[in-house]
């Protein structure tokens, strides 16, 4: 036996009960128990390096991910890595022409590692030797400026150190 559809003639009779301004005040604060929602469109993508976390606090961020990957499709919502795949979720499907550069993107490992640094100024800052920075009063400079990065400071002492405190 089939479920029975109620019509308007079969609701007609509830109709002054549901104008009382009481039944009003339910109906308005009722609250939907179940909403339904389209599951987010998933792409696997594969990732050309690793991604920061505890075990490899030198990956590339995720969030720097996302916002490249929201550069190359706005319609890109999250980002997020499963078993060594990347997973990219969208709101409504990529053209092709996106799915196209995304795929480019996460398989281009120099930009990519550009990311990280970018990210990351100390790392910036020790891809150029302090000395090509010039002579010692480059080194001391580096050393007395209070915005220089750990990293930084500690190669400069270094080679400071090796040029004028340890002697042989």
């Amino acid at each position: 036996m089939g479920r029975y559809r109620f019509t308007a003639k079969d609701l007609a009779p509830l109709k002054p009960l549901l104008n009382l301004p009481l039944a009003r005040q339910v109906l308005e604060a009722a609250v939907p128990v179940k909403t339904f929602t389209k599951p987010p469109i998933v792409e696997e993508l594969p990732l050309a390096v690793s991604v920061q976390g505890r075990k490899n606090p030198d990956g590339v961020p995720l969030d720097a991910l996302l916002q490249e990957a929201q550069k190359l499709s706005p319609t890109a919502t999250g980002i997020a890595v499963r078993r060594g795949k990347l997973l990219v979720t969208h709101s409504k499907p990529p053209e092709a022409a996106e799915r196209l550069k995304l795929d480019a993107f996460f398989r281009d490992k120099s930009r990519l590692s550009g990311l990280v640094v970018a990210r990351r100024p100390e790392l910036r800052a020790a891809e150029t030797p302090v000395a090509s920075a010039g002579a010692d009063a480059a080194l001391v400079a580096v050393l007395r400026d209070p915005q220089t990065p750990d990293e930084r400071w500690l190669t400069a002492f270094r080679e400071y150190a090796v040029k004028h405190l340890i002697k042989e």
